[in-house]
């Protein structure tokens, strides 16, 4: 039989005309997913640049005050926390003040402890490359990990000054069933039930504390409606 000899040139056209479909349509999709990054971190980035000129301005209009011997800004309704990357500062809701004195004694040293370790800004370059990163859920999930880090490392060097456990659970569990959600990038008394929890068992998982772990887990159940009596049961 004789060869056609057209069939190779036509096999080389086609393949090299799928190969330049390929091409074209890789390109594409890497072009799309390059504009979905860059428009997911500009937004997370517009998010927290609003989010931090609105605390900027509230910030401006809270009262300085001396409580139990430490200089805080006095909010409305917001913290206890750290505020400001540059210039931090305690602040602390108006509320507080009507705190018993080791209450607010225990929870102004909590954010003294951030504030000597520099919490603060840890956790907010952690949260700019997860901004930068906007698709990469390990990432994420790493800044989480951080943020719990950070607490339970600022509870041990609380209890490490000295002291009692049973007291600072009481602490944390009145300030936190009291405080709001309104804080932002800040190491705060104010956080989810569920890390509040953990650090309240972190606390109180020796031997003989059983009875005072099943009292920490109830309240901060409860805490929200009724703050001051499980921060009592803690305390007791």
């Amino acid at each position: 039989p004789r060869r056609d000899a057209t069939a190779l040139p036509t096999i080389d056209v086609m393949a090299g005309s799928s190969l330049g479909w390929v091409q074209h349509e890789a390109g594409a999709l890497d072009r799309a997913l390059l504009g979905a990054w860059g428009v997911g971190s500009a937004l997370l980035l517009l998010s927290l640049s609003t989010s931090l000129l609105r605390l900027r301005r509230e910030r401006a209009r809270w009262t300085h005050d001396a409580v139990d011997g430490w200089s805080v800004l006095v909010s409305p309704d917001m913290g206890p926390a750290l505020v400001g990357l540059s210039s931090l500062a305690i602040v602390i809701p108006r509320w507080f003040l009507d705190l018993p004195s080791e209450t607010r004694r225990l929870a102004l040293l909590h954010e003294r402890e951030h504030l000597a370790a520099g919490d603060t800004r840890l956790l907010a370059l952690g949260l700019g490359l997860a901004t930068l990163t906007p698709w990469n859920v390990a990432i994420w999930w790493q800044v989480r990990r951080l943020r719990t880090a950070t607490e339970l490392d600022c509870d041990t060097r609380v209890l490490r000054a000295g002291v009692s456990a049973r007291a600072y659970a009481a602490a944390l569990l009145d300030v936190g069933a009291r405080s709001g959600a309104r804080q932002t990038l800040q190491p705060a008394l104010a956080e989810p039930k569920s890390l509040l929890s953990r650090r309240i068992v972190a606390m109180l998982t020796k031997p003989g504390r059983a009875a005072w772990l099943r009292a920490a887990e109830r309240a901060t159940v409860r805490a929200p409606s009724r703050p001051r009596r499980w921060a009592s049961a803690v305390a007791a």
